[in-house]
């Protein structure tokens, strides 16, 4: 999603970069798949339940919950079945001041407590914050005169409240609501596929991330698809394929590329050998 917003806030002898996209007031209304990135990303929930999933486990929150998500962490964007329910989404990084330079590979003391031990922090009443977030909404929507002043202001009480949550609480494994282990290992691996299917992975990849050896993903592989990596990849891939090939304006060369493949006689042998066509045939089946 496109940056609406940024600003960066002086608090005590470091410096915290903040960033709001277009999804910072949502009700998510499909499943997001797993991403990760190098910022804290951080969830206030205004009303209802939000399920995300983080690495191998899955977080619930809930009315005046607080998530903030570790960075380089896996993890969805929290996904709800209610209609009503909404939540406020923004991401920060912090640096050290070192000689009015911001260093980022020096991290201050005072904030020792953001090198989390664990991949999310949860907290629960936040009213504080979502009132916060509700003037920066405001100010997001008018664009009154000085609404950059207050939008920076608002975001300096916003991180100050959040960060003392943190600092004060500690986590407390009442906070998780794990989900079977099957289960959030079956949605982990879906979302690997689902997200890289387009890009040079293997199996040592996804057995990193389960932190499993490559003998045991291949166990769990065929006991939930009865597939190997190489051809569950391919499959997904194919899957792809046939979806783009029902435009007629993109070249079967070009969908090569885009769902992974280099070589385009690669891609013909793997398309008919998962469906018995080539894609030229199957682009002049489709109706």
């Amino acid at each position: 999603m496109d940056v609406i917003y940024t600003c960066e806030v002086d608090i005590e002898d470091a410096l915290f970069k903040l960033s709001f996209d277009e999804g910072f007031y949502s009700s998510p209304s499909k499943p997001v798949l797993l991403h990760n990135h190098n910022a804290y990303e951080v969830h206030i929930i205004e009303h209802g339940e939000f399920v995300f999933d983080i690495n191998s486990m899955q977080v619930t929150v809930s009315d005046g919950d607080c998530c903030v998500i570790k960075p380089n962490t896996y993890h969805s964007k929290g996904n709800t079945k209610s209609d009503n329910a909404r939540k406020y989404c923004f991401k920060f990084e912090y640096f050290t001041n070192t000689n009015n330079s911001f260093d980022k590979s020096r991290k201050t003391n005072k904030f020792d407590f953001l090198r989390m031990s664990e991949d999310v922090f949860v907290s629960g009443n936040c009213s504080k914050s979502i009132n916060i977030l509700k003037d920066i909404k405001s100010e997001m929507d008018d664009l009154y005169i000085g609404y950059q002043t207050n939008l920076k202001n608002l975001s300096s009480l916003l991180l100050i409240d959040i960060l003392r949550g943190m600092c004060c609480k500690k986590i407390s494994d009442n906070n998780y609501k794990h989900s079977n282990l099957e289960d959030s290992r079956h949605a982990v691996i879906d979302s690997f596929f689902a997200i890289n299917y387009m890009n040079d992975v293997y199996a040592t990849d996804l057995a990193d991330l389960l932190s499993i050896s490559v003998r045991q993903l291949s166990r769990i592989m065929y006991k939930y698809y009865g597939l190997t990596f190489k051809d569950k990849l391919a499959q997904i891939r194919i899957f792809a394929a046939k979806d783009l090939l029902k435009d007629k304006k993109i070249t079967i060369s070009r969908i090569a590329e885009a769902v992974g493949y280099n070589n385009t006689k690669y891609f013909t042998d793997a398309f008919k050998k998962n469906t018995g066509e080539t894609p030229l045939q199957y682009r002049n089946n489709v109706s």
